[in-house]
């Protein structure tokens, strides 16, 4: 460790050049981009007329049930729902993975946790 007022700056190991820190600074902000761009997305899924819309983090944002989906019972229109929100949340994690390959490049490691984190959280990836 360095003494206080060394020329160092008290740290530690090699210093960055400044190619690095720009690339890291690039980088971050980037990322900072791309997240505020995945809060924007939305993504929707039909089922049996029924047509629900989902924030970029998988909240439902908007359901549409029609009376002809009804026609069937309580259970059927809850399938219905289920369905619709489910291919919704995989229409917006499609869209999040086209967004961090634009971003961070296709076999990037980024690319590579955000699916992971996908799966995760929608139980499948595309």
């Amino acid at each position: 460790m360095s003494a206080p007022g060394s020329r160092d700056g008290g740290l530690e190991g090699d210093i960055p050049a400044q190619g690095d820190l720009d690339r890291a600074v690039a980088k971050a902000r980037a990322a900072f981009a791309w997240r505020a761009e995945v809060d924007s997305l939305s993504g929707e899924g039909v089922a049996d007329g029924v047509r629900a819309e989902v924030t970029g983090s998988g909240g439902l944002r908007a359901l549409t049930v029609p009376t002809a989906a009804c026609r069937e019972g309580g259970d059927a229109v809850a399938r219905s729902i289920m369905a619709a929100v489910g291919e919704a949340q995989r229409d917006v994690s499609r869209q999040i993975r086209q967004s961090a390959a634009a971003t961070f490049g296709e076999d990037s490691g980024e690319v590579t946790s955000i699916s992971s984190s996908l799966a995760t959280k929608f139980g499948f990836v595309e």
